[in-house]
């Protein structure tokens, strides 16, 4: 193999091993629960990624559907509630949310994919039980009983 090549491959591969290295180690949260509300990261990988932070009085309930083989959460908000802004908020989102997902499209757009982290339904609905009663958690992946 030439120089050359063997360079361009210990560059890429390098450093392609390197940077998701350091997003694993960097351990930011996907998704947090606290007395302020709830926090929903789109991408635990990196800390750059869009967050949004719900706040309880706007939150009617916490949403896990699954889409696309993964598991998602979102939260249908309030009547009333502070309008949604930012990246995939917009009405083509919203749209193509209620394509695919088969929710209402307010919940579809507030998702975060469970993709690279393991979603622990026992720890949110403890959690979610400990800082706002009044808020379900409602799973669409178990069956209903």
């Amino acid at each position: 193999m030439p120089l050359w090549l063997r360079v361009t491959d210990l560059v890429f591969f390098g450093g392609g091993t390197l940077l998701a290295l350091a997003a694993s180690l960097g351990r930011p949260v996907a998704v947090r629960v606290n007395a302020a509300g709830i926090t929903l990261r789109r991408t635990p990988l990196f800390r750059g990624s869009s967050a949004q932070t719900y706040p309880w009085p706007e939150v009617e309930q916490i949403v896990i559907w699954r889409g696309f083989k993964m598991d998602y959460v979102g939260v249908r908000r309030a009547p009333g509630a502070t309008p949604l802004t930012g990246r995939f908020t917009g009405s083509t989102s919203r749209k193509a949310a209620a394509l695919t997902s088969g929710l209402r499209p307010e919940v579809a757009v507030t998702g975060v994919a469970a993709n690279n982290w393991v979603l622990d339904r026992a720890r949110l609905r403890a959690a979610v039980a400990q800082f706002a009663p009044q808020v379900q958690v409602v799973d669409l992946t178990t069956p209903a009983r």
